[in-house]
């Protein structure tokens, strides 16, 4: 896992081990790659499947936005807008 995080440059994202899958599970998880962001008012926006930098950055932004942040990445704001890209 750390491996692939540094080697795609990802090494700040947060990110979950699920060794028995139970979390996944309870998530919705079917497939890999997924992601998964959290808007600040909790709301889950689950995404099964590749999504481009340019897609991340505009889901990031969106969430960023509407945590009061810039979109910097510096403000703590984590996850992605609704939608599928």
């Amino acid at each position: 896992m750390h491996d692939f995080r540094d080697r795609h440059g990802l090494a700040d994202m947060t990110t979950l081990v699920d060794d028995d899958g139970s979390a996944w599970s309870a998530l919705g998880v079917r497939v890999q790659p997924a992601w998964l962001f959290v808007s600040p008012d909790g709301e889950l926006d689950r995404v099964l499947g590749e999504l481009s930098a340019e897609q991340i950055d505009r889901r990031l932004a969106v969430l960023a936005a509407a945590a009061g942040g810039d979109g910097d990445g510096t403000d703590g704001a984590a996850g992605g807008a609704g939608g599928d890209g």
